[in-house]
């Protein structure tokens, strides 16, 4: 612990090589075991130094940590800062840290607002990163309210969107009222991909079972009513003005429908139909359901 406090220490001196090299020793000691959540604050810290170096070795440092399964909490606020860094590792090495501190049951609330601010990301990298975590925290309870404008605006990205219907499902599963996505959801049931159109189904349908059991089923309707209005009034016409109500509870039943039949098929032992186009939104999917 005295080679630990010695390079906390340094993260304070004035020459930022020391600095960078104190927070890279760092990222290559294994963090966990004692109480280290003053290093882990001091890390957090070096997350805004001015320094480019600094702060990518900061970064790393925790990620490592959050490998390793300290509790990195201490830092989340920092790392959500830092999800905005002009440096790309930085970036990268925030985002990861955060990914990895969902997984050991972190609270990592204070950064959602900044993940779906990701969710903008015209890079894409970072984009698909943000869904992911997203997901990953809704999937153990998280609140991710804060997120579900972001995630509504990317139902429609094919590369993310397994995470964003699962974070939208996960998010209303959790109690999150996830009305502002309803209109991109509904959407969704008329895509062309069948798996696409089954997980739109499914978080539609967490949000309707939610909904209804709060009594408050109307305001799905009414949600759906008005968005076909605005697009009638943009002038997209009739054929661009949205799904209605009667329309998603069809497909809803229709999907549970569909099911119903694929579960007799397996009832009775017979082959499962192959997928065609294998892709990371299938090959996710897959591996989701097991």
């Amino acid at each position: 612990m005295d080679d630990i406090n010695e390079l906390v220490l340094k993260l304070g001196d004035p020459d930022p090589e020391t600095r960078r090299d104190a927070a890279w020793a760092l990222r290559n000691t294994t963090l966990h075991g004692a109480d280290i959540s003053y290093v882990i604050s001091a890390l957090a810290d070096a997350l805004s130094d001015g320094n480019t170096d600094v702060r990518w070795s900061a970064a790393c440092a925790l990620r490592n940590a959050a490998e390793h399964g300290a509790d990195i909490s201490a830092a989340i606020g920092a790392l959500a800062d830092a999800l905005s860094d002009k440096n790309a590792n930085a970036q990268y090495n925030a985002v990861e840290a955060l990914r990895l501190a969902v997984r050991h049951g972190a609270d990592i609330n204070a950064a959602i607002p900044a993940l779906a601010k990701l969710l903008s990301d015209t890079g894409g990298y970072f984009r698909k990163k943000a869904a992911e975590v997203l997901w990953s925290a809704a999937e153990r309870g998280a609140d991710i309210s804060a997120a579900i404008g972001a995630l509504a605006d990317a139902v429609s990205d094919k590369d993310i969107g397994w995470a964003v219907f699962w974070a939208l499902e996960d998010a209303a599963k959790n109690g999150a009222d996830i009305i502002a996505a309803i209109p991109a959801l509904a959407k969704a049931l008329s895509d062309k991909d069948a798996d696409v159109r089954s997980d739109a189904a499914d978080a539609l349908g967490k949000a309707i079972e939610k909904c209804a059991s709060a009594g408050q089923l109307d305001k799905i309707e009414i949600t759906l009513t008005e968005t076909r209005k605005r697009r009638k009034r943009s002038g997209r016409g009739l054929a661009g003005s949205g799904v209605s109500f009667s329309e998603v509870m069809n497909q809803i039943a229709n999907k549970r429908d569909e099911l119903a039949a694929k579960r007799d098929i397996m009832l009775e032992d017979k082959p499962r139909p192959p997928k065609g186009g294998a892709n990371i939104y299938h090959e996710m999917r897959r591996v989701r359901n097991g």
